[in-house]
């Protein structure tokens, strides 16, 4: 004989309060369990650890990344971010002053054009200090067109510069800083001693941002061809060169 519905109600009611109380018992478990607390989970979890640390192999590992860092820390005063001022655009008023030729129309184009001469800050890229004297060395490509060149340092100091220097084949240009301070002297390796093989580590400022690291390794050195172009006392490596580094 079938069951009635009601019948099924108080069945249905029976399982659900049966889920419900084993439910609420299982997290009063959880809660007041202490073998699960989660300061004990953490320390079980980092215990597994405890013999790799003791490792010799994994002290080498952390004695290279601490060197890393050294040489960072060492080497990001040395690298500056390299800007433009770049004019904006001149208004109609000051194009049709343009067209008067007369004396008083020359004298009032040129007070127009000093009294609104608004400038924007355009990033380029970025260099490297090469002495106390505020010489430094960066990119042709990104100085070429340059007319006025602000020099952004990581401590926040802006100085002008001016070009002294090009060569577009090795794309390298020398930049002199105005300042009457004198700059950190930075330290320089020597080149010859260089292996192939050995860690390289580049600092820039790509993007606009200041004093990135990316690592690598020495992959040529010397005479290096690069298809018909050949390279003296030149450094060949695998590490990222991000733009503006």
């Amino acid at each position: 004989m079938p069951r009635s519905k009601k019948y099924y109600a108080k069945e249905n009611a029976l399982i659900y309060f049966s889920l419900l109380v084993a439910i609420t018992g299982s997290l009063g478990w959880i809660k007041f369990n202490p073998r699960i607390e989660p300061a004990k989970i953490e320390a079980k979890r980092l215990s597994k650890f405890a013999p790799m640390r003791e490792d010799p192999r994994y002290r080498e590992i952390i004695k290279v990344q601490d060197s890393f860092v050294k040489t960072a820390k060492l080497i990001k005063p040395m690298a500056v971010g390299i800007n433009t001022l770049v004019p904006v655009g001149k208004s109609d008023e000051q194009s049709l002053m343009k067209n008067d030729s007369s004396i008083l129309g020359k004298i009032r184009s040129w007070w127009f054009r000093i009294s609104n001469l608004q400038y924007e800050l355009e990033y380029g890229g970025s260099g490297i200090l090469m002495n106390s004297d505020g010489y430094i060395l960066t990119n042709h490509h990104v100085v070429k067109e340059s007319k006025q060149i602000i020099v952004k340092f990581s401590d926040g100091r802006d100085f002008r510069a001016r070009v002294i220097g090009n060569d577009p084949k090795s794309d390298l240009s020398v930049l002199k800083v105005y300042s009457f301070e004198s700059f950190e002297k930075p330290k320089f390796g020597d080149p010859a001693s260089l292996e192939i093989g050995e860690w390289v580590m580049a600092v820039g400022n790509p993007f606009g941002l200041s004093g990135t690291v990316t690592v690598g390794v020495v992959s040529g050195k010397n005479d290096i061809r690069l298809g018909s172009e050949r390279l003296t006392k030149s450094i060949l490596t695998d590490l990222a060169i991000n733009p503006g580094n």
